[in-house]
């Protein structure tokens, strides 16, 4: 499975939309949420992926397909993600603001 967040496959235009694809030729556009966060990270692990906007927010999926808002601990602009290789912690980068959560996949 490949995810793109922030971006089209094929222009690098900043969005709101998340793109999933199998093989990362063909790709199926997932969600695109209004308004002005668009995505700047995504990270896998822990049997699920999580996304973060520029605006600090912050999305999760158990599949890469469905997506969800959840809350992220700071407001303050993301500008990536990664997944601990030993719990269930993801870590956020951006402007002036580390973040850390133990984001739950949807049920």
């Amino acid at each position: 499975m490949w995810i793109i967040g922030g971006a089209t496959p094929t222009t690098a235009t900043l969005s709101s939309e998340v793109w999933s694809s199998p093989d990362g030729i063909n790709w199926t556009l997932r969600v695109n949420w209004p308004g002005s966060d668009y995505f700047v990270g995504v990270a896998y692990g822990s049997d699920r992926f999580v996304a973060v906007g520029n605006s600090g927010g912050a999305y999760v999926s158990a599949d890469g397909m469905i997506w969800n808002p959840t809350s992220a601990p700071t407001d303050h602009q993301l500008r990536g993600v990664v997944a601990s290789a030993t719990s269930t912690r993801f870590v956020a980068v951006g402007d002036s603001a580390v973040a850390y959560a133990d984001l739950a996949p949807p049920v």
